[in-house]
């Protein structure tokens, strides 16, 4: 084939057989498996089992599910799994059959993965209590185990991310020893994408999971709608407040927050949807390179300023809320549209203006304007914003790109 020499194996030289090359692979598969089997094996019967025969722990029933979650169904099914890769370890075609022929049964990690952050956080608190810590500790030596209980918790999340790392390497070194105009590699293939599916699904349940998660620890906000996954967070100082802020970007809105007096919960200082975003790169009156402005054409959420703690992440969170707001603004004028992707292209730094254009970014249709009045001899520049936050019809020209924001800021107070 091309001058290209493949290996084979004896009178195995079908498409099934298994290259020396793929054997360290498919070892590193089964080995893994068994250790990862015994680490299921000793958190049901080392921890799990004995504490739910332990009257004296001030442990509920409750919060021991939510520490385990379904670990005795994993172990279950990994121990079946282990079995089928034993016996399928010399036929490659049959070994990616494992994956391809269970790949909804894999599925059992999305519950697991998905409860583990509240796993730990129950595990922690229950760690407060002396007799409980002394009992996890307790155990933790009779297993011999140099880590605690929390790293072996952890260890079906990072298995289930792990498998199709396994067969991407599988199908590299298969497709380099025996080519890939084969059914094996085809086979291989399909495992791969297959297993980096479920891999890929179990990350955005836990992603939603986590922004669920965040939200019920804003206090003052009843979030009535879908936020999307959590794509990124940040500490930004604020115009106008002694107190930072935290900002979370989900996949529909942008949250603003504030640290609570107790130091674990936030206070909600206001949202605004990606359909309804514009930012300015350079807010009127401010001339900290740092600062840019956050506001709503619904003329509902009060404008916010804010100021990132170096160029590069300002740069990084603007490059984000563009991405976002492309997708989600249903109304964007082309020239602004092109305007963001070179943005965007750019690294997240201001596209130039055109001269006589506000220096800024926006991506709502509006019939705001800055009205720039020039005093002359020595007096500053006065600006004033005149704000209507009412969107256009699509189709309207525009002269220039005016944000719609509102005189008051959500960073008033404190």
């Amino acid at each position: 084939m091309d001058g290209e020499v493949y290996e084979t194996v004896g009178s195995l030289a079908g498409p099934s057989a298994v290259p020396d090359r793929c054997k360290n692979v498919i070892k590193e598969l089964l080995d893994t498996e068994a250790t990862y089997l015994n680490s299921l094996r000793d958190v049901l019967h080392g921890y799990q089992e004995p504490i739910r025969v332990q009257q004296h722990l001030p442990v509920k029933a409750e919060d021991v599910d939510t520490i385990f979650g379904n670990t005795f169904e994993l172990h279950a099914f990994s121990k079946k799994l282990a079995k089928l890769f034993e016996v399928s370890q010399n036929d490659v075609f049959a070994l990616a059959s494992v994956f391809l022929d269970r790949e909804s049964d894999f599925k059992i990690y999305t519950e697991y993965c998905t409860n583990h952050p509240r796993s730990i956080k129950t595990l922690t608190a229950a760690q407060q209590q002396p007799t409980a810590a002394e009992f996890f500790y307790g155990c933790q030596l009779a297993l011999g185990h140099m880590l605690p209980l929390s790293a072996f918790l952890l260890k079906p999340v990072q298995r289930i991310l792990k498998y199709h790392l396994l067969l991407a390497d599988l199908l590299k070194q298969y497709g380099k020893a025996q080519g890939t105009a084969n059914e094996t590699y085809t086979a291989l293939e399909r495992a791969q994408l297959t297993m980096e599916s479920v891999a890929n699904y179990i990350n955005v349940m836990m992603r939603k999971e986590e922004a669920m998660e965040l939200i019920s620890m804003v206090q003052g906000w009843t979030c009535d709608m879908d936020t999307g996954t959590l794509i990124m967070e940040g500490v930004f100082r604020a115009q106008g407040a002694k107190v930072k802020r935290k900002v979370y970007i989900f996949e529909r809105l942008v949250l603003v927050t504030k640290r609570h007096k107790d130091n674990v919960n936030y206070l909600y200082k206001g949202h605004i949807l990606h359909s309804q975003l514009t930012i300015v790169d350079t807010p009127p009156g401010i001339r900290d390179p740092l600062a840019f402005q956050l506001c709503s054409s619904d003329g509902k959420t009060p404008a916010c300023i804010l100021y990132a703690k170096d160029e590069k992440h300002k740069n990084k969170v603007l490059m984000q809320l563009r991405r976002l707001m492309l997708e989600h603004h249903p109304n964007l004028p082309e020239d602004i549209r092109l305007r963001m992707i070179e943005s965007i292209e750019g690294g997240g730094s201001v596209v130039p203006m055109k001269e006589g254009e506000p220096h800024t970014t926006t991506t709502t249709v509006t019939k705001d304007k800055f009205q720039r009045q020039r005093v002359t001899k020595g007096k500053k520049l006065k600006e004033k914003n005149v704000c209507e936050s009412q969107l256009e019809p699509a189709g309207t020209k525009h002269n220039d790109l005016s944000p719609a924001c509102s005189t008051t800021s959500m960073d008033s107070a404190n």
